[in-house]
């Protein structure tokens, strides 16, 4: 339609109509202004304003008709403690999902948080294009082309990383960060999945490419309380925590830790983690908490790993952490290794994901090859069960499972398969069996039979008596040994058609005694000494009371002999002649070293190659004696079965400016190629006299005038050292100073049981 307009009188003296003057077209034109108002209520007179309309202010009333769209801004309510994303008081846009309904979200079915960090190239972060930042906000382009997200990290690239800061909101054209930034106020954008950090000489984050993936290698340098860590600020739990790790060297006083906890700091107020210290090959899986500073031994509850097969703390793992609401459960390679549930983090306690690796004097040095935090909600936390574990029945429980294979049929076809989980034994009843058939028994504790184990078999026949049969080939019942968790049994060997037919049992009670039948020759070795002897063939007088033998020398027929009361009368000798049983007599120390039969060395202590004679309290001596001038490593050494020892340097005489020796303990694990330090190194000895080491798997001291005392040896050069003695150890000799000379008469041991 055209524009028009309406003509009226001139101005004239009566009332007058409100208008405004305005050009519309060609035509200069009054509007009319006209108010809403209610048709009973003077007062009630809707307003135009561009303010927000108070509380006593009318409006027109509207009736929807149609589709009503909604784009509009409302303001974000604060959200719960640790939110990550938009911030109060900001606004932000109506979401709708695909088909035009609204989207709501609350703490309930929130996953801020979850994040997975492969590590790749040199460094941690990622550019993202030229910035420059003001304060806390960022302004660039294309970030959400760069998969920036709220919780990773953001810095100028050539800044140090110091000057990481977290990303608290994202548009295409500006990022908000949780803090002003410090550093460059311009310069390329680098944003890291999780925010790396060092402290300390040598301490270090590098990144590396193996053969088939990129690792973080964190270093904690030499520096004491240097530290390395990859962090990030997640979420509350319930949380999932992976990563795949490995320690490449450790040290006694370094701890290498990976899971989650409160901040940044290496003494955390709560922590779900594992812990690697003291010693190489230590995990442990610990959870504590104190509001206010770090827990102490009551408010921690810590269990040993053990770890599962193939697994050790240089071997790459995969390591879980399920953070859930009244449990925090620990598993490496998906098997359980710990739960704790006496102390869990609060539902409030904020948890930073964290792989950090600090000490107070020596390297330590882990790597890590990707980092993943799946931040769960209430309704749907992945359910986490030790499958490794079998369920008995809680009652004598039989169940029968039948099978009947016809037709054709092809090698390594499985008839039947079952689990075992908690059951006691299987007997198989075979009805019929294809002709030239067989069938083999295979075990596995993998439900695919990935790796089987051929199992065995017994017909059991009359009287209960029975034949090992494998493979088996007749019909009849078959004992069938429990030797893993699945058990499948397949056909072994084929014919043109046939059937196998035939019933599993499964019992959850031990099953019955079944006497099996001895098959084959039987030798009996050494020589039986029976009384009496008689032509083959002939009769043999009772006297004695003799047990008839069949059997022959080559000459005579012999008997074996009784008393009176029916006691055998037997020696048993070997092929020489000599008894195998001497007679008895009252037991006496220092028994000389005996030759015996392979029955007394089973008596004797296996080392993993040979047997050794089980040893009492001993004294010994390492063969380190002599003239000394440099330092130098002592003559291994093997303990056989003692727990501890008392080991004594003797020095006779000393020469040289400022002589000094020193002596600690070193073991090897591995048979005496590799040698790791066992102790610390005793006090100095410039004077003739003695160097101890105390090592014993007690305490062997306290402080002075407390119970127990101290040992007193008269010496200044001893150490008391709380733990066992490995098997192959060496005493290791520091000599220093100016032409130095120890006249070493003897390292003495004492070996203590």
């Amino acid at each position: 339609m055209a524009d028009g307009y309406v003509g009226v009188a001139p101005d004239g003296t009566g009332k007058k109509v409100d208008s405004s003057e305005l050009t519309v077209g060609t035509n200069v034109v009054e509007r009319q202004r006209i108010v809403h108002a209610d048709d009973t209520n003077p007062l009630g007179l809707a307003k135009v304003t561009n303010a927000a309309p108070g509380s006593t202010d009318y409006g027109s009333v509207v009736r929807v008709a149609g589709t009503v769209i909604v784009d509009d801004q409302v303001p974000v309510a604060p959200q719960f403690p640790g939110y990550i994303g938009v911030s109060a008081p900001s606004v932000t846009d109506y979401t709708v999902d695909t088909v035009g309904s609204l989207m709501t979200r609350g703490p309930v079915l929130t996953d801020e948080g979850s994040f997975r960090m492969n590590f790749s190239g040199t460094t941690a972060y990622d550019t993202i294009g030229t910035v420059s930042i003001a304060g806390a906000v960022v302004t660039g382009t294309g970030f959400l082309t760069t998969s920036v997200k709220p919780g990773e990290y953001f810095k100028i690239s050539t800044d140090a990383d110091t000057a990481y800061v977290q990303i608290l909101s994202v548009t295409s054209t500006t990022i908000t960060l949780a803090s002003s930034y410090v550093g460059a106020a311009s310069g390329t954008g680098a944003r890291s999945i999780m925010k790396p950090s060092a402290s300390g000489t040598g301490a270090a984050v590098t990144f590396a490419t193996g053969a088939t993936y990129t690792s973080a290698f964190l270093s904690a340098g030499t520096a004491a309380n240097g530290y390395a860590q990859l962090t990030r600020k997640v979420d509350f739990g319930p949380l999932s925590f992976r990563t795949n790790t490995s320690i490449t060297t450790a040290a006694s006083n370094n701890v290498i830790t990976w899971g989650y906890q409160d901040g940044e700091s290496i003494t955390p107020k709560w922590f779900a983690r594992f812990r690697q210290m003291n010693s190489i090959g230590q995990c442990f899986a610990e959870v504590g908490r104190n509001p206010t500073g770090s827990p102490s031994a009551a408010e921690t509850e810590t269990y040993t790993i053990i770890y599962p097969p193939n697994v050790s703390y240089n071997v790459d793992a995969d390591y879980q952490i399920q953070l859930l609401q009244d449990s925090v459960v620990f598993l490496i390679n998906g098997i359980i290794v710990a739960t704790c549930s006496k102390i869990v983090p609060g539902p409030a306690d904020i948890m930073y994901a964290v792989a950090q690796t600090y000490n107070s004097l020596a390297t330590t040095a882990g790597s890590v090859k990707f980092a993943f935090v799946a931040s769960k909600n209430f309704n749907a936390i992945d359910t986490v069960q030790n499958n490794s574990q079998p369920v008995t029945a809680s009652t004598a429980e039989t169940v029968l499972q039948p099978f009947n294979i016809t037709g054709t049929t092809s090698v390594n076809q499985v008839v039947t398969a079952f689990d075992c989980a908690k059951y006691r034994h299987v007997q198989l009843s075979l009805t019929a069996i294809q002709s030239a058939g067989t069938l083999t028994v295979q075990w596995s504790n993998d439900p695919v039979f990935g790796t089987t184990v051929t199992g065995t078999s017994e017909l059991i026949g009359a009287n209960n008596i029975s034949t090992p049969t494998t493979p088996i080939t007749a019909i009849g019942t078959y004992f069938i040994p429990i030797m893993a968790r699945y058990c499948r049994i397949i056909v072994s060997a084929i014919s043109a058609t046939g059937t196998h037919t035939g019933n599993i049992v499964l019992y959850s009670t031990p099953p019955t005694n079944i006497n099996q039948r001895i098959s084959g020759a039987v030798t009996i070795s050494g020589t039986a000494t029976a009384s009496g002897a008689a032509a083959a063939g002939t009769a043999i007088a009772s006297a004695g009371n003799p047990i008839m033998v069949g059997g022959s020398d080559g000459t005579s027929s012999r008997t074996l002999s009784t008393s009176t009361s029916g006691v055998l009368n037997a020696q048993v000798t070997g092929a020489t002649g000599t008894a195998m049983l001497p007679a008895a007599a009252a037991s006496a120390d220092a028994l000389a070293n005996p030759t015996i039969t392979q029955v007394g060395a089973d008596n004797m202590l296996f080392n993993g190659t040979t047997w050794d004679r089980e040893r009492n309290n001993v004294n010994g001596t390492t063969g380190d004696s002599g003239v000394k001038t440099a330092l130098f490593n002592g003559a291994t050494q093997t303990n056989y079965d003692a727990r501890g020892a008392f080991i004594t340097c003797l020095v006779s005489a000393v020469s040289g400016t400022t002589p000094q020796l020193t002596i600690q303990l070193q073991y090897s694990p591995d048979g005496g190629t590799t040698w790791l330090t066992l102790t610390p190194s005793t006090a100095v000895l410039s004077t003739a006299g003695t160097a101890n080491i105390y090592i014993y798997p007690t305490n062997l001291s306290s402080s002075a005038g407390s119970t127990p005392a101290n040992p007193v040896t008269g010496s200044i050069a001893n150490i008391y050292v709380n733990s066992p003695l490995p098997r192959t150890w060496r005493v290791y000799y520091a000599i220093s100073g100016t032409t130095p000379s120890f006249t070493i008469t003897g390292t003495y041991v004492n070996y203590i049981k």
